[in-house]
């Protein structure tokens, strides 16, 4: 006979996390959720299938704190009774998960309690699915069997989708100072060194201008970045190629194009085992739009620009040691952004000048993340798309003919892959 399950420490989450079949109807069951979102528990009033029945209830958990793209694997328990009263009766009992399936048979006479345990995993949009039948359909009589509570605690989680997104947003930002994006549109020959701290950067940059209104662009980097949840450092150099229609003052067109490569080490925080591996960055930009002169002295700059970016990562492991045993293979990210951006420039003196930027744009991912998770599969997931902003500010000080110093504060955050800042100061030689 059915015995009712009390789960205790749990707050309730309400009855809406679990969309009902015929065994578990609106209103038959409450979802609840621990303090620190680790377990989630399912308690059914009347999961119960009686003689000639079939019953099913499509179990899906809507997981907090768990970001889209991420995937969480759990220890699913649940427990369940099965009562056959005569010699010869079939019944069976099964759960369909994201892992590993249960299924279970009996011939009467039975009367117990019934407890199953598997590895499952969500499937990157931050639920958790699972489907458990009672089949009674050859049962007889007082028959029944059904479900008492289902429980899922999390073992760990798999966060690369999430932080594939990161390192693309972010990194950009810090890239594009490589080719002089923050700066302006045309100049001397130079080359400057610079530095910065908050997301650290040290590096340098160049300019040869190659006339008729072209110019080449780029730069090197050791760079290193932290997220949510994870780091990384590494070498990021850029090349470009700049045109600025010459021969005007009032309105000057401008194009552009680029590439950018970098190799990183990534490390993955609140992972078990330390987890971390290498990843090889590719992208090419476009860059377009105008300068137009607003007075004697300041000028603003408005541009749109696309990014195609492919981030390879070499495959690694996620381990606890016991049940949360994750192998990540060698696979590659693609990924678009899209951006509009604008800046303003004034001379406020003949030796000093500032820059005030903003922009804002959308970071889309291609590929789905691929894990093989022990006790469950193969699990892909794909991260949604990213909305951010950036925004930079430069003041720039001639402390002699051909020599310049320069401070700068840039950034970016992102709706849901975080924020990175950094502060620096440059000297740009010039010839």
């Amino acid at each position: 006979m059915k015995r009712l399950a009390i789960a205790t420490g749990l707050v309730l989450f309400g009855s809406t996390g679990v969309m009902a079949a015929n065994g578990c109807p609106a209103g038959s069951f409450d979802t609840t959720v621990s303090p620190d979102a680790k377990s989630y528990s399912v308690l059914f009033d009347n999961f119960v299938a009686f003689a000639g029945d079939i019953t099913t209830c499509d179990i899906a958990v809507p997981l907090t704190g768990v970001p889209k793209g991420t995937i969480g694997v759990y220890q699913a328990d649940y427990r369940a009774f099965m009562f056959l009263e005569d010699v010869g009766t079939e019944s069976s009992i099964s759960i369909d998960n994201s892992g590993e399936d249960v299924s279970e048979g009996f011939v009467g006479d039975v009367d117990t309690d019934l407890f199953y345990s598997a590895i499952v995993a969500s499937n990157g949009d931050s639920v958790i699915n699972s489907r458990a039948t009672v089949d009674m359909s050859e049962a007889v009589g007082d028959d029944q069997g059904g479900f008492e509570s289902a429980e899922f605690v999390e073992l760990g989680r798999v966060t690369l989708g999430t932080d594939e997104m990161a390192i693309v947003t972010h990194l950009g930002a810090s890239g594009e100072l490589l080719v002089g994006s923050d700066g302006p549109l045309e100049g001397d020959d130079s080359v400057s060194l610079f530095g910065g701290v908050g997301s650290a950067m040290l590096g340098a940059t160049g300019r040869f201008n190659l006339g008729e209104g072209l110019s080449l662009l780029g730069g090197v980097s050791l760079i290193q970045q932290g997220y949510e949840t994870s780091s990384v450092s590494g070498v990021v150099g850029s090349v470009a190629v700049r045109y600025v229609q010459p021969g005007v003052t009032s309105f000057r067109p401008f194009a552009e194009a680029g590439v950018t490569l970098g190799g990183l080490h990534t490390t993955f925080a609140d992972t078990p085992n330390d987890a971390s591996t290498n990843m090889l960055l590719g992208s090419v930009h476009l860059r377009g739009g105008a300068e137009m002169a607003l007075d004697d002295i300041s000028t603003v700059t408005l541009g749109v620009s696309a990014q195609q970016s492919a981030l390879g990562v070499d495959g690694y492991t996620l381990t606890d040691g016991g049940l949360f045993n994750v192998s990540m293979p060698d696979q590659v990210g693609h990924f678009t952004k899209l951006k509009a951006s604008a800046s303003w420039r004034a001379q406020i003196t003949q030796d000093v000048d500032i820059e005030g930027t903003g922009a804002a744009g959308a970071l889309v991912a291609h590929s789905d993340v691929i894990a093989d998770i022990d006790g469950v599969g193969t699990v892909t997931a794909k991260a949604p798309i990213s909305l951010f902003v950036e925004y930079g500010a430069r003041v720039g000080y001639n402390i002699a003919p051909g020599s310049r110093i320069e401070g700068f504060v840039q950034g970016s955050t992102s709706n849901d892959y975080g924020t990175h800042a950094q502060i620096g100061a440059a000297y740009r030689l010039s010839f």
